[in-house]
């Protein structure tokens, strides 16, 4: 229901949730406790519907839709469907990062030297010994500043690469990390 000036109808909100609404720019303090969103961008679907708080609804800070609880993820600030696409936004960005680092690095390893690194170390995984899913594995990571050369490779099975994270941590031979760093260099 809207006021005489056709504004939303006032909802009142927890003060951190109101706070934020607040600065974000979308609500003003019109009570103590009560902020009345202000008609200007994208504000919330049905809130000129709602004129007292619902305890089992919130706010969508993706979407600026009031939505039930249960289409949040505890603690979120975004109902599922905001979040799953923040979720594939960010991957695509991180993807398109990592082969931006990939093309910028001053060192690029072959397929033949992946094939020769692979048949010395017997086709498995350094870890573990897996031979399933093997993967390329920069030692020191791309995003610490590592390069592409063979000499920062090693092959691991995904499971162990994914475990590592950005960790520099070298599994090789001693051999092996002597004969590939006198190769390259």
């Amino acid at each position: 229901m809207a006021n005489p000036m056709g504004r939303p109808a006032p909802i009142t909100f927890s003060r951190e949730k109101a706070e934020r609404l607040v600065r974000s720019c979308r609500a003003r303090w019109i009570s103590p406790n009560t902020i009345e969103f202000l008609p200007i961008g994208r504000s919330p679907k049905n809130v000129d519907k709602i004129q007292e708080p619902l305890p089992d609804h919130k706010l969508c800070f993706g979407c600026h839709q009031l939505k039930e609880t249960g289409e949040f993820k505890s603690c979120s600030s975004q109902c599922n469907d905001c979040a799953k696409e923040a979720h594939v936004r960010l991957a695509r960005l991180n993807h398109n990062l990592r082969a931006v680092r990939i093309a910028f690095s001053e060192l690029h390893h072959t397929d033949n030297e992946w094939v020769i690194l692979l048949h010395a170390c017997e086709g498995k995984c350094l870890k573990c010994g897996s031979t399933e899913r093997l993967s390329r594995d920069h030692i020191q990571p791309l995003v610490c500043g590592g390069s592409d050369g063979i000499e920062n490779i090693q092959p691991l099975c995904l499971r162990c690469n994914l475990s590592k994270h950005t960790k520099t941590v070298d599994y090789r031979p001693e051999w092996i990390r002597n004969y590939f760093t006198a190769e390259s260099g």
